[in-house]
Formats: C-alpha cells, structure tokens, sequence
C-alpha cells in the first residue's frame, strides 16, 4: 500500500463516509467431512458513477479492484449512468482503516466493528477454529455491522 499524505486521508475518509460501504458477510462452508463451518469475509469499497475518481483512489491507494456493478444499458432510466465499485478486503482493509480512522465521521463504527473482526482473523480467517466464544463475537459484529449498513430510516438516526 502507498503512503498517504494527510489531504489523501482525509479526502479518502470523506469518500467512504458519503460513498462507501463496510462490510463483514457471512456464510457457511462444507469440510470436507461433511462438517460446516462458519465463513466470513470482510470488504469495504467505495461506489461511483465517475470512474475517474475511483481510479485516482486506486491509484493513491496502490491497491483495489475497479469493477462495474451496474451497466447504463441495463438501467431502468435511460438517463441513469454506469455505477463503479473501488473494493478492497481484509488484507488491505488492515493498512488502509487505520490510516483514514482519525479522519471518518459517518462509518467510523463500522470501522472499528471492522478493526475488531480483523482482530480475530489469523490467516485467511474463515472460520473452521474459532471457539464458541469467538464464533459469538464475530456474529454480533456481522450482525451489528448490517445494522449500521441498513438503507433507510432506523434506531440510530
């Protein structure tokens, strides 16, 4: 990951306050013994309809993954426009929370919900030996977390 100046960091926090998303999904995994497992994955990416802008975080960033989530041909508008995601996962997510931290104000919750999850995660992280205790830390996270990425009104407004 690059080194950010402090304008970087702030401009990069303000892009996932008003843009951005944090997430933790979760799910279930077969061993190969027929026992499952919990699996999680941790993402945060920021959503655009500038591509220009997303490629000049990236570009900062050194890291991340431009994708189109939407094609302006499949819009119900005719007028509407492509939609782009800047993602990264939890690897990056380690470097890159904390350097921005300081500067969110709307997600910065969902950032520590995050920084917490990435603390229990060694490795890949996805679940196969986490103790009960862990497994309930990790599920309240997901679960607080979806709480705070609800669209529309709710408690904590």
């Amino acid at each position: 990951m690059n080194i950010l100046s402090e304008t970087q960091r702030a401009y990069l926090a303000g892009l996932i306050d008003g843009e951005g998303c944090i997430s933790i999904s979760s799910g279930t995994q077969q061993a190969k013994r027929g026992v499952a497992f919990p699996q999680f994955g941790c993402k945060m990416y920021i959503s655009n309809t500038n591509l220009i802008i997303l490629q000049t975080v990236q570009s900062w960033v050194g890291e991340g993954k431009i994708t189109m989530v939407r094609r302006a041909s499949s819009m119900k508008e005719k007028n509407w426009k492509a939609v782009y995601n800047w993602s990264i996962y939890s690897r990056i997510m380690r470097q890159f929370l904390p350097i921005i931290f300081p500067y969110l104000i709307i997600k910065k919750e969902q950032a520590e919900l995050a920084l917490s999850f990435l603390d229990t995660v060694k490795g890949r992280g996805y679940g196969s030996n986490l103790n009960p205790e862990e497994k309930r830390r990790r599920f309240y996270i997901v679960s607080r977390l979806k709480e705070l990425n609800q669209r529309g009104l709710h408690a904590s407004i």
